[in-house]
């Protein structure tokens, strides 16, 4: 159902629900903010309608109800926020419309008039691969995590971690060992190291908090119904 948000030219605007909290640009100029879902749905004067989960979390977050004030991952009490978004991808099935099909029959009877043989096996083998059409939309929830400064630090992305400073020792002694004109052992080892500092990656900033919030329930939820759900830092 489309919903309408007016610019101050004057101009309205269809939005859907998924669109609250962007912006859209109206054509005098100017850029239009698109209030909150639960916003939207008290514009256009509803009051019962079901939410779905995504909704949900995000009316929750909206009124603080979510995670209250508790650090999201030592549960200590703060008032820093970090501002992020959950992006999931919505997927549905469409089948083809009546006009299309009754155009694609049409077309398949006049092929099979001028080439009765080879016609009736278009029209069956056509019939066979007619499959549905599968669509997505990409969705933002945006939520205000509650993160104190020491977990905001100690989440950044790092460079060196454990398996990279393991695999820089061993490029080191392969090093020694060349020199020593242990060879066939300095190669491995190098060989080895390289490999090792190469798959030791560190975890991004996204994705140990995307870790912590699939531990949390209704964002669990989320991610049971949308796996590849994904965060990002506003």
């Amino acid at each position: 159902m489309p919903y309408k948000v007016a610019c101050r030219c004057g101009a309205v605007h269809a939005v859907e629900l998924w669109h609250a909290g962007t912006k859209r640009e109206c054509q005098c100029g100017q850029s239009v903010t698109i209030p909150s879902s639960v916003a939207l749905r008290k514009l256009a004067g509803e009051t019962d309608t079901p939410l779905s989960l995504p909704q949900k979390i995000q009316k929750a977050s909206e009124s603080g109800e979510l995670f209250g004030t508790e650090c999201l991952a030592c549960d200590e009490d703060t008032t820093r926020v970090l501002k992020l978004s959950l992006v999931y991808e919505q997927t549905w099935m469409e089948d083809a419309g009546f006009t299309q099909n009754v155009m694609i029959w049409i077309l398949r009877l006049l092929i099979a008039i001028m080439m009765l043989p080879l016609g009736l096996l278009v029209i069956l083998r056509g019939n066979s691969n007619q499959r549905p059409e599968y669509r997505g939309r990409t969705s933002l929830i945006p939520l205000d995590v509650p993160m104190c400064t020491h977990c905001c630090e100690k989440l950044r992305t790092r460079f060196w971690n454990s398996g990279r400073i393991v695999a820089v020792l061993l490029i080191v002694m392969a090093a020694i060992l060349c020199y020593l004109s242990q060879l066939g052992i300095g190669i491995l080892l190098i060989v080895i190291g390289l490999g090792l500092f190469l798959v030791s990656r560190s975890q991004t900033r996204e994705q140990r908090i995307a870790q912590l919030l699939r531990e949390f329930g209704p964002c669990q939820r989320l991610w049971h119904e949308y796996p590849s759900t994904m965060v990002r830092i506003s």
